[in-house]
């Protein structure tokens, strides 16, 4: 799910901005922006409720800026906002930290199940909606620390990972977790573990709305044991699939969190994937793309959140802006800004216009710089 805020610019209007979730406002963009921002009374408001002044605070904490809501106005957001109350309880800005709740699953009886609450369902929403955050960190900063890692000899990114590499770096990645440090840890807590990899088997062919509570299995690249998950939970996980009104084809990437064999909490995200390299996707062209860039060697990113801004500085300058392109492409000296276009609603193309915009205004200034900028759009057949 994406956020939004509001940040007041010099002419006193707001200016939209989308967050993937609190862990976004860490990327050197959002850094710059609260740094210049921090003590600037209403400056910045969330974008729940776009009508109401709902006024966020920047704060400082181990030279880090961080946005905190008013402690009277935190009822007053959207449930299914970050900065709700209950989404605060599931993710401590200042430790940096999830809270070991988001990754398990409370036991409801049938009496439990008829009697649940709209504020039972919100605090359910949130857990998901934190756990997917949780997911999108966890990925891209793999992605980072593999591509970097790739290329750590190299003078510019002109590198891909492989699978192995990132699947490597994916399980050293360190995520504070609450009670237990961090997610590699959750097998001590009787009964429970966790499993990432490849799945080819077609989920959005397994939603049903019927018998949430019916085990079902979906296959595990490579290896021989299938993952187990209830209906309900296949359901949920299944929405990261869908673009617009189609589902994105198999293989997808998929993070379980297991107790006792069954999957109490399930991420998916679609890739291409060929048993040598990976690239997360979403969309069917951006599939076929980064096979084009693979067959043709081009090193290049396709960020699902803030990856770009945690490469290494001398291979990848800063990119001042708050929108996120389908791919960098890494050219020696040359990183190409990619869209690929293939949609032609009156919205999709006006915030098409607003990146494009954006992103020449980067290339301009790059001009002159020792790693430039391009941009091209890709307009799907």
């Amino acid at each position: 799910m994406k956020h939004t805020i509001l940040i007041k610019t010099n002419d006193q209007t707001f200016k939209l901005y989308s967050l993937k979730g609190k862990s976004t406002l860490k990327n050197d963009f959002f850094q710059n922006k609260l740094r210049w921002l921090h003590k600037q009374e209403r400056s910045i408001k969330c974008g729940c409720k776009p009508e109401n002044d709902l006024w966020l605070a920047v704060v400082k904490n181990n030279n880090t800026y961080y946005l905190r809501t008013y402690p009277k106005i935190t009822e007053e957001h959207n449930e299914e906002c970050i900065f709700h109350n209950i989404a605060n309880k599931f993710y401590d800005d200042d430790k940096e930290m999830y809270s070991l709740s988001i990754f398990q699953e409370v036991e409801l009886s049938d009496k439990q199940k008829n009697s649940i609450s709209d504020h039972d369902i919100a605090i359910e929403n949130s857990k998901n909606y934190t756990f997917n955050s949780f997911c999108q960190e966890w990925l891209s900063k793999a992605n980072s620390y593999a591509l970097n890692s790739a290329n750590i000899q190299n003078e510019f990114f002109t590198e891909n990972f492989t699978y192995e590499d990132f699947i490597h770096k994916f399980w050293k990645i360190d995520l504070n977790v609450s009670k237990i440090g961090n997610i590699r840890r959750i097998s001590e807590i009787k009964g429970s573990y966790i499993k990432a990899g490849i799945t080819y088997t077609d989920i959005p062919n397994l939603i049903s709305g019927e018998d949430l509570d019916k085990v079902l299995s979906f296959d595990n690249f490579g290896k021989d044991k299938p993952i187990q998950v209830r209906q309900r939970r296949l359901n949920i996980a299944s929405k990261k699939l869908k673009i617009f009104s189609n589902y994105i084809k198999p293989p997808y990437f998929f993070i379980a969190v297991l107790h006792y064999g069954i999957a109490v909490r399930l991420f998916l995200y679609p890739v291409y994937f060929d048993e040598e390299k990976i690239c997360f996707v979403e969309s069917e062209f951006e599939r076929q793309y980064a096979k084009q860039l693979f067959d043709q060697k081009i090193a290049f990113l396709k960020p699902i959140s803030d990856e770009y801004h945690q490469l290494n500085k001398t291979k990848a300058p800063y990119f001042d802006s708050a929108y996120r392109p389908d791919f960098f492409e890494f050219v020696k000296d040359q990183i190409n800004i990619v869209e690929l276009s293939g949609f032609g609603s009156k919205e999709y193309l006006n915030r098409l216009s607003d990146k494009k915009n954006d992103y020449i205004r980067i290339v301009e200034a790059s001009k002159n710089n020792r790693i430039k900028f391009s941009y091209k759009e890709i307009t799907m057949a």
